[in-house]
């Protein structure tokens, strides 16, 4: 690994550090995830993924240093460098402030405080700041810049009610170079897991859904033992804690159904109820979900290796203490959900809102596909770029990338035996009661005519609709390889050897391989080269045919990048593109 960085991409030794490496055995690949460093100080978007087979071949890599040939400012604490003067980082939170039109009040009251940890740069807690939840960090780094060269930056990471927002402040002169939210917010909803809505379809009573493998301790955790008391649970455990509690800043209103030694979770549910009145039912059913698709996606790989959320990785690699939050009818907002996740080790929140666009309201935690999409976020974010990055995948291309990959496994999980290429989705239908993307998704291309060159289409300039486009080639390679393959119902046998299985597997290895800031260019090629590694290329026409019919074909290309206004109002680069409908030429057919 290290010959091939020094030789082949000519990056000299010590101007990195190899921030996380596991091997995922089924491709026998190592996946290894570099930081650019300059004097042992991070460049945040500075990253290198290479994956290296066991025999040594590297099978992908990318690349996103920054070049250090050219003249840059180099951090200086405190000092000023013949006419530059370093900005501190109470003055960097003051930019961010004045550029978000937040009241910071005296900032003489604001103190900093040092958080220490095993690199070269100053790492300072900010506190208390009257908008944010928490102390804000505030970590000395770089920033690659457009032109590929680098600037000093104060990284800052702010944690507001609804929001969690991860700054870049030019430490020289106070510009605000990057600006994301690491919350990821969905506006639809998704069928539930193998069954129609909760109005349409009978809750069943399930024994022991645990998977042994993924979840060797079980799903719950015993709550503390009083003297004299019997023995009780809740919805708490080891992946999820799941609960009601509308009044975020008020313990008092939270709600999570108790039960005793029996750990009978089985509770009456009446949809003609406001949804506060069935908030036992609903919230089982969250935690419910949650672990499903914890184990679930455990067995096709997204281990405590690869940056899973658990409280204890039961020594299994990771950084545990990571647990998921669910919360259900938040009522800070409504008609909303999201899943906030960072770096491996930092908790992460699925929350919930309330919906009102029926009477009865109704609670996201009975819409198990939403679920589904809404932890889905927590796959890619964990698995693209490595799960000590956390954020690649907020620039508008890749979160279209991470939109669609969540639309698609929430369509996967419930999609059955008798199904076929004809059957079309419709998602938000419980929650909304009717479709929020703005096409079906389906093979037709009657019914859903979406390809890749609508990302021409500045009204598509939104990662949900982005989403789409990448969700509908997923859709196309899935029916591909069920055709070829077949369906197999047991979906947790990771077989390789079915359609269904084969898919997920091959878009969680994709994941793996996925390049921070990724275009739909190399996401396609990640996951052409899973499968690749997977099956030895057995299936690579099925794959093509795929991303061809939607023009992602051979000679699809990016065509430089236009600005574009979002439905926010915020200014944003979107890719141009063309797109190209080929396959290659022995895969044409069927």
């Amino acid at each position: 690994m290290q010959l091939f960085v020094r030789n082949r991409l000519g990056v000299p030794d010590g101007s990195y550090r190899v921030d996380h490496s596991y091997r995922t055995k089924s491709m026998r690949v190592t996946h290894f995830y570099l930081k650019q460093v300059i004097d042992g100080i991070p460049v945040s978007n500075g990253d290198l993924s290479l994956n290296v087979a066991d025999d040594g071949r590297v099978v992908a890599f990318f690349n996103t240093f920054a070049n250090l040939n050219a003249s840059f400012s180099r951090w200086r604490m405190n000092n000023t460098v013949g006419n530059t003067t370093f900005l501190g980082a109470r003055d960097a939170l003051v930019k961010f402030a004045e550029h978000a039109k937040l009241d910071l009040g005296d900032i003489s009251t604001i103190h900093e405080k040092s958080a220490l940890h095993n690199d070269t740069a100053v790492t300072l807690d900010l506190a208390p700041v009257p908008f944010a939840d928490r102390p804000v960090r505030a970590k000395q780094a770089y920033l690659r810049l457009s032109d590929n060269g680098v600037a000093p930056v104060w990284a800052l990471r702010v944690k507001l009610p609804h929001n969690d927002y991860h700054i870049h402040v030019n430490a020289v002169d106070g510009r605000i170079l990057r600006l994301v939210d690491w919350v990821s917010r969905a506006t639809y909803r998704v069928l539930p897991i193998k069954e129609s809505d909760p109005i349409t379809a009978k809750r069943q009573l399930f024994v022991n859904p645990v998977s042994p493998r993924a979840s060797p301790n079980g799903w719950l955790i015993a709550n503390p033992l009083q003297p004299g008391k019997r023995q009780t649970y809740t919805t708490r455990g080891n992946n999820v804690e799941a609960r009601a509690q509308p009044r975020r800043n008020d313990p008092t209103s939270i709600r999570m159904p108790v039960t005793d030694a029996n750990q009978q979770f089985d509770f009456p549910l009446d949809l003609s109820k406001p949804p506060e009145k069935n908030t036992d039912a609903s919230v089982t059913n969250l935690f419910y979900v949650v672990n499903t698709m914890h184990d679930v996606f455990y067995l096709y790989g997204f281990t405590e290796i690869a940056g899973n959320f658990q409280k204890d990785n039961l020594g299994r690699g990771g950084k545990g203490g990571d647990a998921v939050l669910a919360v259900t009818l938040d009522e800070a907002i409504y008609n909303n959900s999201e899943f906030e996740a960072g770096a491996d080790g930092e908790p992460a929140t699925l929350r919930l809102y309330r919906y009102t666009k029926t009477q009865p309201h109704r609670d996201g935690a009975l819409d198990n596909g939403l679920i589904v999409h809404e932890y889905t976020h927590g796959l890619s974010t964990r698995l693209v770029g490595g799960p000590s990055t956390g954020n690649c995948m907020t620039l508008l291309g890749p979160a279209g990338i991470n939109e669609g990959t969540s639309d698609f496994v929430a369509m996967w999980t419930q999609i059955q035996a008798h199904d076929t290429r004809a059957r079309a989705f419709e998602l938000s239908l419980y929650s909304y009661g009717s479709n929020v993307r703005p096409y079906p998704y389906s093979t037709n291309m009657k019914v859903n005519p979406v390809t890749f060159d609508y990302f021409n289409n500045d009204a598509w300039a939104e990662n949900h609709k982005l989403g789409v486009i990448w969700s509908s080639i997923l859709y196309e390679i899935y029916w591909n390889l069920v055709d070829k393959l077949g369906f197999d119902s047991n979906t947790r046998s990771v077989s390789l050897a079915r359609g269904n299985t084969l898919m997920l597997k091959l878009l969680v290895s994709a994941l793996k391989l996925i390049p921070c800031e990724e275009s739909f260019i190399t996401a396609r090629n990640a996951f052409l080269q899973a499968e690749k590694q997977l099956t030895g290329g057995a299936h690579q026409c099925a794959l093509w045919r795929g991303f061809a019919k939607r023009g992602l074909g051979m000679g699809a290309k990016l065509n430089g990048q236009r600005d574009v206004v979002t439905i926010d109002g915020a200014l944003t680069l979107v890719d141009n593109v063309i797109a190209d409908f080929a396959a290659p030429s022995h895969c044409t057919g069927s």
